[in-house]
C-alpha cells in the first residue's frame, strides 16, 4: 500500500468544516491548500471539503480492499498546525472580528474548533445506523470485501455518503451561529513553568476593555480610582454578542452590550492630577490588550512632555494642558480609523496649538468674570420703591370734583408768568374754578412743611423722620409716631394726608379726619393755628 507523506498529511488534513466559525466555505479552503510537491501523493478535497489520504483513492496492489484502514486513517488524522501561513486568512478573519486578539490565539482558537468538530463527528457517528457502525469495525469490512474480490466497490475510496453542500457564511453570520450553538471560547493550552504576571491590574469596565481591544479611542476617566472603583460593580459581557437592527436600515447587525458608564467624564472635565494618574493605569492596560510598543512609547513620550512644558506655569496653563490632550489624542484615534489618512505623531507638541487653546480659556474665563460682576452689581443697587396702592375709584379726587360738579382749570402761560413764576412750574398755584383754596395754601414756606408731629417747620426728609414729644413752642405734643402711622394721645389713629396742604379727599374715616397738633375737625396740621408757620415771622411772609 502506497504510503503518503506525513507531513503534508498534516498540513492539508485539516478537515475543516464549512460551518465553523471562521467563515471559510468550500471554495476558500481549495484556494488556501499549498500544492503538492512532485513526488509526493496526490491530495485532494472530496466533496465535504476534507483531504482523501493517498492510499484511500488506490486501489490495494494485493487486490484486496484497504478501505477499512483508509477510513481509520482518515478518521483520525493528526491535528493540523494552524500557525502556517496557509491558515493566514483564517486567523486574519478571527482577529478583525474580534474573536481572537492576536496570530496564536487565532491559531488556538482554530485548533481548539477543529477538535472540537472531530468530537461531534465521532459521536454522529455512534448514532448513525448501519453504514457507519460498520465502517468503525474495519476488520469485518476486510473479510466482507474480501470474499468477493472481483466484485467492484460501492465506496472504492472509503469515502462517506456525499452530503449536501453547506452554505458558505461570512464571518459576522459564523460569530451569530456560533452564539446560537452556546459556544465559548476555548481555553489555550497549558503551558507548564510559567508564572503569573507580576503586574496586579484592577479590573476595568467592559466597555473600556472592548474599546482598548478594539484600539479605539477611550476616556481616561475610566482609569482613573473613581471609574476602577465603578468598574467592580459592572456586569462583563466579554466574548458575548447581540443581533441588533441598524439605524437607518433593516441590516442585522452583530453588537456588543457594553455601553458606556453613565458617570463617565470627558478629558476636559478631569484635573491634571487625574490624568496624570489615570496614564499610568491607560498605558498598563493597552499593554495587555496588545497594543503596539511604538504607539505605547509614542502616547508615554506624550503625556511626559505635556507634564513638563513650561506653559503649566502660565495662568490657566492646567487647562490648556488638559484640553490639548484631550483634543488631539481624540484626533488621533479619528485619524487612524480613516482610510487614506496620514497620521501624526503625538509626542511632538505643538505650542501654537496649545498658545491658541490657553487664549481660547482666558477669553471664556474672562467673559464669565464680567457677567458674575454684572450680576453682583445689578444685587447691590437699591430696589426701586413700590408704588402705593391706587384709592377706589369713588376716592379718586378728579372723580370726586367731577361728581361735585367742579373742573380743574389750569392758568396760560401769561397768566402764570404775570405771577412770579419761575417757568419750571414749581411754584404754579393751580386753583379750582370752585374758588377752593390753592395747594400752597398753609403755612409752608417753597422749602420747608409742617410737621405732623411737633407742628414746627422742617424739610420734607425730615418730616417722615421727627419723634419729638414735644411742640416747637416747648407745649406738650398731642400726637406721636408709631412707625408709619400718628396716633393721638387718646390711641385714635390720625389722618396723615388730612395734615397736609391739599387734604384727605376720602370720606371713608371722617372720624379720623383731625389736626394733630389741637384736634379741631376743621383743618389739619398745616392749617393748625399752633403751627410754627402760623407764628411771626412766617405769618407775615405768608401774608
Amino acid at each position: 500500500m502506497a504510503e503518503g507523506n506525513p507531513e503534508q498529511e498534516n498540513d492539508h488534513g485539516e478537515g475543516d468544516r464549512a460551518d465553523s466559525p471562521h467563515g471559510l466555505g468550500e471554495g476558500e479552503l481549495r484556494e488556501l491548500q499549498p500544492h503538492p510537491q512532485e513526488g509526493e501523493g496526490n491530495l485532494g478535497l472530496n466533496d465535504e471539503g476534507r483531504v482523501d489520504p493517498p492510499d484511500s483513492r488506490q486501489p490495494s496492489p494485493t487486490g484486496r480492499s484497504n478501505a477499512g484502514s483508509a477510513y481509520r486513517d482518515h478518521r483520525n488524522p493528526p491535528p493540523p498546525d494552524f500557525s502556517r501561513r496557509a491558515y493566514a486568512r483564517l486567523r486574519e478573519r478571527l482577529i478583525v472580528s474580534g474573536t481572537a486578539n492576536d496570530e496564536e490565539e487565532a491559531a488556538d482558537y482554530l485548533l481548539a474548533d477543529w477538535l472540537e468538530g472531530r468530537e461531534e463527528e465521532r459521536a454522529n457517528r455512534r448514532h448513525r445506523p448501519g453504514q457507519d457502525a460498520s465502517r468503525e469495525g474495519g476488520g469485518v469490512d476486510n473479510e466482507r470485501v474480501g470474499e468477493q474480490p472481483n466484485a467492484p466497490s460501492a465506496n472504492p475510496r472509503g469515502e462517506d455518503p456525499p452530503r449536501a453542500a453547506s452554505p458558505v457564511f461570512s464571518v459576522d453570520a459564523a460569530q451569530a451561529s456560533s452564539v446560537e450553538k452556546g459556544r465559548r471560547k476555548a481555553l489555550p493550552p497549558v503551558v507548564r513553568g510559567v508564572p503569573p504576571p507580576s503586574e496586579i491590574n484592577r479590573p476595568i469596565a467592559p466597555y473600556a476593555a472592548n474599546r482598548l481591544r478594539l484600539q479605539q479611542y477611550v476616556d481616561l476617566w475610566y482609569f482613573t480610582e473613581e471609574g476602577l472603583s465603578r468598574a467592580g460593580g459592572y456586569q462583563a459581557y466579554e466574548g458575548e454578542t447581540s443581533v441588533t437592527l441598524a439605524q437607518a436600515s433593516s441590516a442585522i447587525v452583530v453588537t456588543a452590550p457594553n455601553p458606556p458608564s453613565k458617570d463617565v467624564k470627558r478629558d476636559e472635565e478631569l484635573t491634571w492630577d487625574q490624568v496624570s494618574k489615570a496614564r499610568t493605569s491607560f498605558l498598563s492596560y493597552a499593554k495587555g490588550y496588545g497594543w503596539k510598543a511604538e504607539h505605547l512609547e509614542m502616547l508615554s513620550i506624550f503625556f511626559i512632555c505635556l507634564d513638563a512644558h513650561p506653559i503649566r506655569n502660565e495662568p490657566k496653563g492646567n487647562e490648556t494642558v488638559i484640553q490639548y490632550q484631550a483634543h488631539f489624542r481624540r484626533q488621533w484615534h479619528l485619524t487612524c480609523e480613516q482610510q487614506n489618512a496620514s497620521t501624526f505623531d503625538l509626542a511632538t507638541i505643538s505650542d501654537e496649538a496649545l498658545n491658541t487653546i490657553r487664549a481660547r480659556i482666558i477669553e471664556q474665563h474672562t467673559w464669565a468674570a464680567l457677567q458674575s460682576l454684572e450680576r453682583a452689581r445689578a444685587s447691590l443697587l437699591p430696589t426701586p420703591k413700590r408704588r402705593s396702592v391706587s384709592p377706589r375709584g369713588h376716592d379718586i379726587p378728579a372723580k370726586r370734583l367731577r361728581a361735585s360738579g367742579s373742573s380743574l382749570s389750569f392758568p396760560s402761560r401769561r397768566e402764570y408768568l404775570g405771577r412770579g413764576g419761575d417757568g419750571d412750574g414749581r411754584d404754579a398755584v393751580y386753583k379750582s374754578s370752585g374758588g377752593g383754596t390753592s395747594f400752597r395754601e398753609g403755612a409752608e414756606t417753597a422749602e420747608h412743611v409742617v410737621c405732623a408731629i411737633c407742628l414746627g417747620l422742617h424739610l420734607p426728609v425730615d418730616v417722615v423722620r421727627c419723634t419729638a414729644t414735644k411742640l416747637w413752642n416747648g407745649r406738650p405734643a398731642r400726637c406721636s409716631r408709631i412707625g408709619n402711622r400718628i396716633q393721638s394721645d387718646t390711641g385714635v389713629a390720625v389722618c396723615i394726608n388730612w395734615q397736609r396742604v391739599s387734604g384727605c379727599p376720602s370720606r371713608s374715616h371722617d372720624e379720623r379726619h383731625e389736626c394733630s397738633g389741637c384736634g379741631g375737625k376743621s383743618h389739619g396740621a398745616s392749617s393748625c393755628p399752633l403751627s410754627q408757620a402760623a407764628a411771626p415771622p412766617y405769618a407775615a411772609a405768608r401774608r
